[in-house]
């Protein structure tokens, strides 16, 4: 449906190696029907060897009926988008990226 939407996300990054000590960043940023909206993206900035930073926030996007948003990552270093997987007697699973996607308009 044509409308306003409220795209929500989070990332869990991770930078398992260092590059020598220096800091690297992620840019992620939003494409409807894949062209990149300007003045989406946002850089994290990870020191080496960071562990589970987490990328979160949200756009309002106008999009048209049948159109599709994407959510787009780049990196100049070997910073993942992390999966965690269940071990242990506590649940610490964390899926990779939470995305949600609402029509509030």
């Amino acid at each position: 449906y044509s409308g306003v939407y409220n795209l929500q996300f989070s990332a869990q990054l991770n930078r398992p190696s260092g590059g020598g000590g220096t800091a690297k960043q992620v840019d992620i940023w939003i494409a409807i029907n894949g062209t990149n909206v300007p003045y989406s993206t946002t850089g994290i900035t990870m020191q080496a060897n960071d562990n589970k930073i987490v990328a979160a926030w949200n756009f309002f996007v106008q999009l048209n009926a049948g159109q599709y948003v994407e959510i787009m990552w780049t990196q100049d270093d070997a910073i993942n988008i992390l999966y965690t997987p269940a071990f242990g007697a506590v649940p610490v699973a964390t899926p990779s990226v939470i995305a949600t996607i609402n029509q509030v308009g």
